[in-house]
């Protein structure tokens, strides 16, 4: 009897196992189902979307950078490859007859805004900048390829400079007794090692690649907004401008929004715009991280980033 009352528990409980782990795969699987749906729904939507629409609209937000766009849980990024393809997508669609770039970035390293810029002076079709709460250096950079740029009157935007900026821990080391052995192949292999001052070579060393690349900043902005060169050098302190002050310097043409840029595209295209969002698809993790809820020089990133990142750099960035 007590054998038979043990088997019928047994049963009980490996029955109960097996509807416990039949719930989990059920809800893993749907789970699953569901990152799916995230990742390739909107896509298809897009694609559909984009036989009738006749406008490509690509954000430009955060941080501009040469390498893969976002984090599984850190800030937004975007890369310069996967934003090169969607302006050859746009520019290549034959539904599509102009091109807008809603920019909210406070720029990014130089390859990459020199990359996403020489994209789209290359487009054939009307290209348009919006600028929302920032636009500035690198991103400024970028903005200025297009054929026309609104802002925001309160955006941030310009800010034409070149920062390469670190935190200097040689102090700290030397306060606590903790020696920094240096064992380099080349004279300046360190230079910027946030274990040691710089020496005054060595700065003018960095002052040297920062100047270089600040005067092709102050060339490319020349260049694509048809300003004398000595007008924007007296422009280029690195400081940001409001928008409305952008446009009586001559670094915007208007101020606006989205409405506004859609009402000057139609009157390029001469017919309705019809906008749609081009976007790179998103990678599983950027599609579980929407469910749960950023190393290089960079060039102009600048005071416009300061107001509104709180990150600090251990190591040498330049930024525009």
């Amino acid at each position: 009897m007590a054998k038979k009352e043990a088997k019928v528990e047994k049963q009980s409980l490996l029955s109960k196992i097996g509807t416990f782990s039949t719930i989990i795969s059920t809800v893993i699987s749907a789970f699953f189902f569901l990152i799916l749906l995230l990742i390739f729904v909107p896509a298809i939507v897009s694609k559909a979307q984009s036989v009738t629409a006749n406008v490509a609209v690509i954000h430009v937000e955060g941080m501009i950078v040469s390498d893969g766009a976002g984090s599984m849980f850190g800030q937004a990024s975007t890369s310069s490859p996967n934003l090169i393809d969607l302006i050859k997508q746009a520019d290549e669609d034959k539904n599509i007859k102009a091109i807008i770039f809603e920019i909210n970035s406070p720029g990014g390293t130089p390859v990459a805004t020199e990359e996403i810029a020489t994209a789209i002076k290359k487009v054939k079709k009307p290209t348009v900048a919006v600028i929302r709460e920032t636009g500035a250096s690198g991103a400024y950079w970028v903005a200025t390829a297009t054929n026309h740029i609104f802002a925001s009157r309160l955006s941030v935007t310009g800010s034409i400079g070149v920062l390469a900026s670190y935190v200097d821990f040689s102090g700290f080391m030397k306060d606590h007794n903790i020696t920094y052995n240096r064992i380099v192949g080349g004279e300046y292999k360190d230079v910027g090692s946030p274990l040691k001052p710089l020496t005054a070579e060595e700065r003018k060393l960095f002052e040297h690649v920062i100047d270089i690349t600040h005067e092709e900043f102050i060339g490319a902005v020349a260049a694509n907004r048809k300003m004398p060169r000595a007008e924007v050098e007296k422009l280029a302190n690195g400081f940001v401008y409001l928008g409305i002050e952008a446009q009586q310097l001559g670094l915007i043409d208007e101020i606006g929004d989205m409405d506004t840029a859609l009402a000057y595209v139609e009157k390029k295209i001469g017919e309705k715009a019809e906008p749609v969002k081009f976007k790179s698809p998103s990678s599983f993790f950027e599609a579980l991280s929407s469910t749960m809820s950023g190393q290089s020089f960079y060039v102009g990133k600048g005071i416009g980033s300061a107001l509104f990142d709180t990150h600090v750099q251990s190591t040498p960035q330049m930024l525009t």
